[in-house]
Formats: C-alpha cells, sequence, structure tokens
C-alpha cells in the first residue's frame, strides 16, 4: 500500500500561529518496513504561556523519538514511548521559564503500517477516518465537556446546563502536565483499505467545519483535500476562527505490489486447474507428436500409405532436370562439331529413327580408328650408349 500526504494551516484571527504537524521520514524504506508512516499534529494552548513553544518541541520530540525505534520493539511500545519523552521535554522547558503547570499542547499522531493503523492522542486534536463516503471519530476528546455530557446523562444536571457551562472546552489532559491522567490510542491495530483517508486536525477545523461538509472534500487527492478543508474553515467567516490545521494520509494501491499480490491470489486460487491443464497439454502434445506421422504426411511418411489418387498424379509435372551428361562435356563435344564444320543436332526430335542408328554407328567407327592408330604407334626405344659411369 502506497501512502500519500497532505497537509495545510492557517492562523486564522490570532495574531500568532501555535498549531504545527509534521510527517516521518517516507523516504527511509529500511524505516518504513517495520516503523510504518507517522503523521503528528498538535496545538499549542492559546491560553497559556509559550503554547507555540511547547507545540513545536512536542512534535519534534515526538518525530525523533519514533525514529529511533528499533525492529524488535512494536508500534504501539514505540508511540508510547515517543509521547512520554515529548511530554517530558515540554514539562522541562515551562520548568526553566518557571512556567510549569501553565504551559501546554495537545498532540494527536496516526501510524500506517502495511494495512494497520496505530494512533495515539492527548487533548483535544483528532483523529478521523474516512471511508466510502463516511467520517468515523477514532479519538476521545479530553477536555471538562465530556464529562458534563456525562452527568447530564446520567441526570446529574440538564442537557442545558452541560451545553452553557463556561469551563466546556477547558482540557483535562495535554502535554505539559507531569502526570497524564488519560492517553487515547488503540489496543488493537485497526485494518485501513485502499482508499481510506486518515485526517488529524486540530480544534480549528471541526469547532468551525461540521463532519458532514468534511465529507466533500476527503475523496479527492490528499493535498487537494487538506487545501479545501482550509478554504471551507475561512469561508464561515468566524471573527474569533481559531488557528486550523490539517495533515492526511492517504491510502493508495501500490501498483506494482498490487499486481504482484493479484497474481499471487490468482496462482493460489486456480494453481491447481492450471496444473492440471499443463499436464493434460504436455500429454495431449505428446500422443500427438507420436501419433501424427503415421497418420498425417511428414518426413516419417511411408510411401505404402499414400493414397490412390496421389499416386496418379503425372510425374512428368514434376520432372528434374537431366545431368546425366556433364554439361563441360556436353559443350566440349560442341566445340568439336562446330570445329569440323557440323552442326550439333538439338535434340531428340530433330532427328528421325533411321539417322540415330546411322549417327551412333560413325561415331563408333571414329573412336575405333583413334583406338587403332594409338595401338599401332610404337613407342620410342630409348638409346644404350653402354658406356660406364665413374
Amino acid at each position: 500500500m502506497r501512502i500519500i500526504p497532505g497537509n495545510a494551516q492557517h492562523i486564522g484571527s490570532r495574531k500568532e500561529q501555535q498549531d504545527d504537524f509534521g510527517f516521518s521520514d517516507m523516504d527511509n524504506v529500511a524505516f518504513v518496513n517495520h516503523g510504518g508512516v507517522l503523521a503528528v499534529v498538535t496545538d499549542g494552548m492559546g491560553g497559556l504561556a509559550r503554547g507555540r513553544q511547547a507545540s513545536l518541541i512536542a512534535k519534534q520530540a515526538l518525530l525523533q523519538e519514533y525514529d529511533r525505534k528499533s525492529i524488535k520493539k512494536t508500534i504501539p511500545q514505540a508511540l508510547v514511548r515517543a509521547l512520554a519523552v515529548a511530554n517530558a521535554r515540554v514539562v522541562e522547558m515551562a520548568r526553566q521559564s518557571g512556567l510549569e503547570g501553565q504551559t501546554g499542547t495537545t498532540l494527536a499522531a496516526a501510524v500506517i503500517n502495511d494495512n494497520e493503523l496505530h494512533w495515539v492522542s492527548v487533548g483535544d486534536s483528532r483523529i478521523y477516518l474516512y471511508r466510502r463516503g463516511e467520517l468515523l471519530l477514532l479519538t476521545t476528546d479530553h477536555d471538562y465537556g465530556r464529562q458534563l455530557d456525562q452527568e447530564a446523562a446520567l441526570g446529574q444536571i440538564t442537557p442545558a446546563e452541560a451545553a452553557a457551562h463556561p469551563q466546556r472546552q477547558a482540557l483535562t489532559s495535554y502535554l505539559g502536565l507531569r502526570f497524564l491522567s488519560e492517553i487515547d490510542r488503540n489496543e488493537e491495530p485497526l485494518i485501513i483499505e485502499v482508499g481510506d483517508r486518515i485526517l488529524l486536525c486540530s480544534d480549528g477545523l471541526y469547532k468551525t467545519v461540521p463532519e458532514e461538509e468534511m465529507v466533500r472534500f476527503l475523496d479527492q487527492a490528499p493535498q487537494d483535500a487538506a487545501d479545501g478543508l482550509i478554504a471551507a474553515t475561512l469561508a464561515r467567516g468566524k471573527t474569533n476562527q481559531d488557528n486550523v490545521t490539517v495533515a492526511i494520509l492517504a491510502c493508495e494501491l501500490d501498483v506494482e505490489i498490487g499486481s504482484f499480490r493479484y497474481l499471487m491470489s490468482f496462482i493460489e486460487l486456480y494453481g491447481k486447474a492450471m496444473l492440471i491443464i499443463l499436464i493434460l497439454a504436455l500429454g495431449l502434445g505428446g500422443a500427438v507428436y507420436f501419433v501424427a506421422p503415421h497418420y498425417f504426411v511428414g518426413p516419417h511418411y511411408h510411401a505404402s500409405k499414400i493414397p490412390a489418387q496421389d499416386a496418379a498424379i503425372d510425374p512428368d509435372q514434376f520432372r528434374l532436370p537431366d545431368f546425366a551428361v556433364p554439361p563441360m562435356e556436353e559443350e566440349r563435344e560442341a566445340a568439336s562439331s562446330r570445329r569440323a564444320g557440323k552442326t550439333r543436332p538439338d535434340a531428340d526430335q530433330e532427328m528421325t529413327e533411321e539417322e540415330r542408328p546411322k549417327l551412333k554407328e560413325k561415331k563408333g567407327r571414329k573412336k575405333g580408328k583413334r583406338r587403332q592408330a594409338e595401338v599401332s604407334t610404337p613407342l620410342p626405344t630409348p638409346k644404350m650408349d653402354g658406356g660406364h659411369h665413374d
């Protein structure tokens, strides 16, 4: 599965941007194989001092610590460890500034590894799963409003009192506390599918744009979706618009891996049938190889098998050139005839039946005379001088 990121943010109507976001190194293939892809969103607490610094420190600490994850450590273990380090860094910054307990930040982090999703969050930044037109909230807001709603459900207060409470949006857990009373995370990985979108956002988005409107953008490419969500937030025109930040992890099909898996699943499903067909094809091919020469015309065809109609073919139609007389010998005879002032008959059809024996007899007499002359000619006798050789 291929993960494609998207992100966007805006300062809103605030004087300072206290939101932050980040992604792990997606080009580090060796790490991605066991650590997956991480996205994080932080939101400094605007009502407290040093909110911007707390947000930045938490983001950096989480990414750096998670990057140290070993192969032996599980993703949930690495996430919780990184969260603890991030919280310790924010607490230390607050202590050195003399603002301990007065500054902090929310944090929401999600990791996709292969087809599994893990997350962890503290505060009220959220993580959503978008799948086939539906938006599902995965995290729980750590604020006083949740407790007020529980009291209203139990009848301890009225729903109107819970909705109008002045401390409704106060956070009950955030990075910057020495002891985190509430941490939200999934115990078992959530199986994701191709086409899913994981949306991480600060409260500046969901407190302005209804979830029904968010859905309209999440079918788009991840960067287009992020830009569209920010534009929809600003289009509301709130006079006190909070910082708004969006980070998206889009789960797309990896073409190479997808093709390989499809091939493997096809083989697994139809492998036995394909093997049987292959064996039958090889057997049939072997049978044809051995049987065909006995029934079809070919290199090993027996003459006794030739059908009568084929044997009746006129052989003159396929007569080959007659090379009984060597071409050079024929040429010499023609030249000898020309020297003798004679012409050689061109073909048998130019001679009558009576002329052929006469010509043959004449040639025979000439050959006989040549042989007689060769025999009658005496051989030269070597001279013997009787001399002696010293």
